[in-house]
């Protein structure tokens, strides 16, 4: 897990907690989230996002970005909404359960495999217990797929039966 130290309250954070940067070397903003929230509400905070806003930099960066990251910014959209509505998760729940688990597999311990058709790793599966609605943890695409069929009390008894109609032992 990596850390940062923010310049505002010079703690010790995981990088999730500081917001984008594109001209920082790590990519992330100096101050944390939280301190740098903070600071945009103090009086010279507020003086600069006005001054900003007002020369008309902050659309013509909002329109840029739109433009250029249009398929980008609605598939990321679309993820952040399939989170909410299946598994009450946001997309941040989401990277910070993936954090605290190192980025691999709740059971077995890997990282995804599973590629998508441009050969990007797929991101792992958000398990959760299909009666409580409660998330579990992320799992491999494997692991998911071998336990949907041991959630199901009937089907395991039925698997066992017809397995043993083959068993090699008789």
């Amino acid at each position: 897990m990596v850390k940062k130290i923010c310049t505002k309250c010079h703690l010790v954070k995981s990088l999730l907690e500081f917001g984008p940067d594109k001209r920082a070397k790590d990519g992330k903003q100096s101050a944390c989230r939280i301190c740098h929230n903070a600071w945009g509400r103090t009086k010279p905070g507020k003086a600069y996002i006005r001054k900003y806003n007002k020369s008309g930099k902050a659309k013509a960066a909002r329109d840029k970005y739109k433009d250029s990251n249009k398929g980008r910014v609605a598939r990321a959209k679309q993820r952040q909404n399939r989170l909410e509505k299946t598994y009450g998760i946001s997309l941040r729940q989401y990277d910070i359960l993936f954090e605290q688990q190192n980025g691999v597999c709740a059971i077995c311990r890997k990282p995804e495999v599973e590629k998508t058709i441009n050969g990007i790793p797929r991101r792992l599966a958000v398990d959760h217990n299909h009666k409580t609605g409660k998330v579990r943890g992320l799992l491999c695409g494997n692991c998911n797929r071998k336990l949907r069929g041991i959630e199901d009390k009937k089907f395991v008894v039925l698997a066992k039966q017809y397995l043993g109609l083959y068993d090699d032992r008789t």
